[in-house]
């Protein structure tokens, strides 16, 4: 073994119980804790659990630092210099870094973690994303939490709680990707039938999430994992519209002054900017974050700091905003501009790679990576552990030669 690659190496069992791939399965079913309410009991708890979990599998993986192009391995030590330059500044100056500010280094370990047991933990996440959507939908049926006026606005995916965070949409929009990918290869019946009922039950919470990012993103993975097979696109294509129809139906509940539904009116605001929704407090965000990070586009402004600007720019509409719903942006205008660059030439390059790849799971990678970035583009998620591991484990698996699971 070469002096960069080192690695733990875990035997079998006589039972044929693979110990690392049950990590990796528990580490992928308890990491949707990330979006469970602070209401939840216990979640400090869990979220300590996963904390460990996901630690343990890691270094019980081991690491690679000899594979992938040179150019991505020069990317991502670019990212961990500038990040880690960017933050010391911050703290240098008298701002407190947070446990959330650490995941993008998490993030990097994770880049070179050695790709094993990867297809366990894309099992247990896929399995924990599906129990929280069937939540979702308890939630939804039964009104607890909300009323029924308010069911077209959200929660795990399913929106009708102002409150509620856009990434959550997140969740369904997986669900859905992890469906069709396992459907598209062969598989015993019993697994084909689980892999129907998770797209019967993400598909349709995807579109009453409202979330035109989370469309954009599961189109953008349909797309890229489509490729060539038409048939598949079209079948996924006419299940969505079909779908989206009868959802749009049935949606009498939430009807604005013009008499459009919702979910209508929300589909069609994203080549419509006329019509009233985030399109234009979205762009406003993304203009003053780009002066915000030419202000200062070294280290940026600080963690944290990225509304303390808005009057001095000439936003003041914009006092109280946390991020520009962009994570690009967002690493620009608080950690500079070569924590950003470099970050996109890691994302970008792995899912190049994955996308040129022969094989279905290096491939599928890539085109789930292509789909988050989409998504990243309309969503920041800086502070989101959630995000940063799915990133790492995606990253790992294309550049670092998977070895079969």
């Amino acid at each position: 073994m070469a002096a960069s690659e080192f690695a733990i190496h875990w035997r079998k069992p006589a039972a044929g119980v693979d110990s690392l791939s049950v990590l990796s399965m528990l580490a992928g079913a308890l990491i949707p804790i990330y979006f469970l309410d602070d209401s939840v009991a216990l979640k400090a708890q869990l979220f300590t659990l996963l904390i460990g979990v996901l630690l343990v599998w890691l270094f019980a993986s081991g690491f690679v630092f000899s594979t992938g192009s040179e150019a991505w391995r020069l990317a991502v030590w670019c990212f961990a210099a500038a990040y880690s330059i960017s933050m010391a500044a911050a703290v240098l100056t008298g701002d407190s870094a947070t446990v959330n500010a650490m995941y993008p280094l998490l993030f990097i370990v994770f880049c070179f973690r050695r790709p094993v047991a990867v297809r366990p933990f894309f099992y247990g996440l896929s399995i924990g994303l599906a129990a929280l959507t069937l939540f979702g939908w308890y939630r939804f049926i039964t009104v607890d939490g909300g009323v029924i006026s308010e069911h077209a606005l959200g929660y795990w995916g399913i929106k009708y709680t102002e409150a509620t965070r856009n990434s959550d949409a997140l969740t369904p929009a997986i669900v859905t990707a992890i469906a069709i990918a396992g459907l598209q290869q062969k598989q015993a019946v019993t697994t084909r039938l689980l892999l129907g009922a998770a797209l019967a039950i993400g598909l349709p919470a995807v579109i009453l999430s409202s979330s035109r990012s989370a469309w954009i993103a599961v189109a953008a993975f349909v797309f890229f994992y489509g490729g060539m097979k038409r048939r598949m696109l079209l079948h996924i294509a006419a299940i969505a519209v079909v779908g989206g129809v009868a959802l749009m139906l049935l949606e009498n509940m939430a009807v604005n002054a013009d008499g459009n539904a919702a979910l209508f009116e929300r589909a069609i605001s994203i080549v419509n900017p006329n019509i009233d929704s985030s399109n234009l407090s979205r762009s406003r965000l993304l203009m003053y974050a780009m002066e915000l990070g030419l202000y200062n586009p070294i280290v940026g402004v600080g963690p944290g700091h990225f509304s303390a600007y808005v009057c001095r720019l000439g936003y003041p509409e914009l006092i109280g905003a946390m991020h520009p719903e962009n994570l690009f942006m967002h690493l620009f205008s608080e950690y500079g501009i070569a924590s950003s660059v470099s970050l996109l030439v890691v994302l970008g390059l792995a899912c190049r790679d994955g996308l040129r790849a022969t094989t279905s799971e290096l491939f599928t990678a890539g085109s789930a990576m292509g789909a988050l970035m989409l998504w990243l583009q309309m969503n920041s998620e800086l502070p989101s552990l959630f995000i940063w591991v799915l990133l790492g484990v995606i990253t790992s698996a294309i550049m670092n030669h998977p070895v079969p699971d």
